[in-house]
């Protein structure tokens, strides 16, 4: 058979559909592209973590749907105050509270995403940045420490507009 763009995209989605679903489709994706069968073992979940992103803290309901659906990575905002903790986000102890405390739901924090230490000040370049800049430093520090490795920021000024005269600097 001639290689073209649909058979490159059937053997493409059959491979795909097979790192999902395991070593059962091997077969039926041998068939399928007219090639040998590969046997090996596959990661149940293709080696990846399913998160939820949880950006107002965790939800009973929400968080129990997740675990039965085997979703159990959480993505929010580095919120110590969520858990109980008057900790500063960007606090080495307040982000293992925050851990901890999903960790007791038992999910894992594994993404963090949402303003909770880059203000407003960094994103217009207004007096104060600096000290926001150095929170921010200390924060990707510390979530690396607490074995947190991916981090979601935002850089656009889309809460700023009713607080800060943007116009006149």
């Amino acid at each position: 058979m001639e290689n073209n763009r649909r058979d490159f995209i059937k053997k493409s989605a059959a491979l795909a559909a097979l790192s999902v679903t395991g070593a059962g489709a091997v077969a039926s994706v041998a068939k399928q592209t007219n090639e040998t069968p590969v046997t090996r073992n596959l990661v149940k979940d293709a080696g990846m973590h399913l998160c939820e992103a949880y950006f107002d803290g965790p939800e009973a309901r929400k968080v129990t749907l997740n675990k039965q659906l085997g979703v159990l990575g959480a993505v929010g905002r580095m919120s110590p105050n969520t858990f109980g903790s008057d900790l500063k986000p960007w606090d080495l102890n307040g982000i293992q509270a925050v851990k901890e405390g999903w960790e007791k739901l038992g999910l894992t924090m594994r993404v963090i995403e949402g303003d909770m230490v880059m203000g407003n000040k960094i994103k217009l370049g207004l007096p104060g940045r600096d000290e926001e800049i150095a929170n921010f430093i200390t924060l990707v520090q510390n979530i690396g420490k607490a074995g947190i490795n991916i981090i979601c920021y935002n850089w656009m000024p889309v809460s700023c507009c009713e607080r800060y005269n943007t116009t006149g600097r």
